[in-house]
């Protein structure tokens, strides 16, 4: 019996025709065998056989994978590591290497939309949580609401700022996968819609205030009396009302007008009272308001606003003449509210 002496398990087996000399297939090494002759009968004989050869390594299936033109052997697929070996066929629809990589960019666009759409409502919690964790990473959505830093803008002034509703928003934002950039827009957008709601609030109030000085002037001018004596006349009757001079409240033309009133109605110390023989004593001053409003002084009806008085002309030219004679006597000095 001959044992092999090759560490391959072809190598030793040998054949031999006639005078028994066996040789061995390619095989690293020297091996004896015995072997029936098959040329004229049977018999054994003792061979050596001295044989070299050199072991070839499995192929890799990416050797070869595509050719020059781009196109490829799919026979190559059927050398595939085990873990791919499920998609052959996915791999054999396509043709060229171009066409395959095309085919998995669309295959990834298409898993990602999908990954991204809306969800059923009906998912275990742990498909919800990866579907968000998914939109969150492509978002750039941070791990907590103050990382989207909102804070107010340095030129809107604080009392047109809300923190409380600002960070409201920013925990909203979060829980609905708002980006970044997102976010951003919209305050942007808020804040420009502020500033124009703000800049649309000062023309409304400069109007409004516009349009009681021009109401105010055309009450003055029926008074027959100037602009420079009404103001001092409403301005001391403000101060005997306690209001604020500087505040809105004075700038009404209503209340104005209601100030002159009552210092038509109010001297510095003691109530004008009215002369039923229309020679009221005292200044100019005391005899232009007690014409405006002394309904005992002949001429205090002619001169209401709006009267057909024949004489109203006369009343209103005598109001204006008594008003500019105590101004000249008096400006700077009397006018000054009490």
């Amino acid at each position: 019996m001959n044992l092999p002496f090759s560490l391959f398990a072809e190598a030793g087996a040998g054949t031999s025709s006639g005078g028994g000399a066996g040789t061995g297939t390619a095989g690293a090494g020297t091996g004896t065998g015995t072997g029936a002759g098959a040329a004229a009968g049977a018999g054994t004989g003792t061979g050596t056989s001295a044989g070299t050869g050199t072991q070839t390594a499995p192929k890799a299936f990416y050797d070869g994978l595509y050719g020059a033109d781009g196109k490829l052997d799919k026979t190559a697929f059927d050398r595939l590591p085990e873990y791919l070996k499920p998609h052959k066929d996915l791999f054999a629809k396509y043709d060229t290497v171009e066409a395959l990589l095309g085919g998995f960019s669309n295959s990834h666009s298409l898993a990602v939309k999908k990954a991204m759409a809306p969800l059923s409502g009906n998912e275990p919690p742990e498909v919800v949580a990866e579907h968000n964790a998914l939109i969150d990473q492509l978002q750039g959505v941070p791990k907590d609401p103050k990382g989207y830093g909102i804070a107010r803008p340095a030129d809107l002034p604080e009392q047109f700022w809300n923190q409380a509703a600002a960070d409201e928003f920013a925990t909203l934002a979060r829980q609905f996968h708002v980006s970044p950039a997102g976010v951003k827009a919209i305050m942007g957008l808020q804040e420009r819609i502020t500033k124009q709601e703000l800049a649309r609030g000062q023309q409304i109030e400069q109007e409004h205030w516009a349009k009681q000085d021009q109401l105010f002037e055309a009450a003055v001018q029926k008074l027959g009396i100037s602009m420079d004596d009404a103001m001092a006349l409403a301005k001391r009757g403000a101060a005997t009302l306690g209001f604020d001079l500087k505040g809105n409240g004075f700038k009404s033309a209503e209340a104005r007008l209601g100030a002159i009133r009552m210092t038509n109605l109010v001297s510095e110390d003691k109530l004008i009272k009215g002369d039923p023989t229309g020679e009221t004593q005292g200044n100019e001053l005391e005899q232009a308001r007690d014409i405006m409003s002394n309904p005992q002084n002949p001429l205090h009806a002619a001169w209401m606003p709006g009267s057909t008085d024949p004489r109203h002309e006369q009343a209103v030219s005598k109001v204006a003449e008594l008003y500019r004679i105590w101004g000249e006597k008096n400006r700077g000095r009397s006018a000054q509210p009490a």
